[in-house]
């Protein structure tokens, strides 16, 4: 085939009709060229014979002032028009069971109290549960919580409990940027110096780790994938008490830390 195609482009006939015809062609663009310049010439000889009853240069700053009119008339035409469907992607759905598994647990909501709210004291001894962005998220929202519900001078310590490590007592709108820095000779050093010598009541919380000995309300708090956060009983003086939450849920670290310190401080939830 490309034999026959090479043979047909070299036959001299085929060859003098496409020299004609380029040749027509170029005839023809020429005198295309020459009407238009003489069109354009005409059209401008007409524009200098017309009389404005006005100065050109007020014409001239009328047309100046209407541009940016246009343009945003312009503008706004093309954003009101609908996007293109090829254009609408469809968001894909989150399977049921995902999004029940994931959705977030409610703060508790506190009832009014006349009486003084006491302050507490809170360790938070942690394991490697939680990863540094989440157990953030989660120090976030009980923060607010304490800032928003509870007395100023609530501290509360984060203790890694595989290094003994230990931050200093925040208090709530700080509690998302404290980081355990400091190390004790142990995790119960680490608590003891959490407490403090003052007469504060007291909370230790043990997130899937083993409390250390204390005299201080307990409250030992596992993980498990679906579990729930039920409301935690009332704690006495060296009191002990038990959670399971689900850690994949958002708030649940959170929600049990504050029913605890509600608890212990005696305050009462709105249910």
């Amino acid at each position: 085939m490309l034999d026959e195609l090479n043979r047909l482009l070299r036959d001299p006939t085929l060859t003098r009709a496409l020299a004609r015809s380029v040749a027509r062609l170029r005839a023809g663009l020429r005198d295309l060229s020459v009407v238009a310049r003489d069109a354009i010439r005409r059209l401008a000889q007409a524009v200098r014979g017309v009389r404005i009853p006005f100065p050109r240069r007020l014409l001239l700053a009328l047309l100046a002032l209407m541009l940016p009119f246009a343009l945003f008339a312009l503008l706004s035409s093309s954003d009101d028009k609908p996007p293109a469907p090829s254009a609408q992607v469809p968001l894909p759905a989150l399977p049921a069971a995902l999004g029940g598994a994931m959705s977030a647990v409610q703060m508790p909501d506190v009832r009014p109290d006349p009486v003084k709210v006491r302050q507490v004291r809170v360790a938070l001894v942690l394991d490697r549960t939680y990863d540094a962005a989440t157990l953030r998220r989660e120090l976030r929202a009980l923060g607010t919580w304490l800032a928003a519900n509870h007395a100023p001078g609530t501290r509360v310590s984060v203790i890694d409990a595989r290094t003994a490590r230990a931050s200093r007592p925040a208090r709530g709108a700080e509690l998302a940027a404290v980081r355990p820095q400091r190390r004790r000779a142990s995790t119960a050093a680490a608590v003891r110096s959490a407490f403090g010598r003052q007469r504060e009541r007291r909370l230790l919380v043990a997130l899937d780790t083993a409390a250390p000995p204390s005299t201080a309300n307990t409250l030992r708090i596992a993980t498990r994938p679906g579990a729930g956060t039920g409301s935690i009983t009332p704690l006495g003086r060296g009191g002990l008490a038990r959670a399971t939450i689900d850690d994949r849920r958002p708030n649940a670290l959170a929600a049990s830390v504050a029913r605890a310190v509600m608890a212990v401080s005696g305050q009462r939830e709105v249910r």
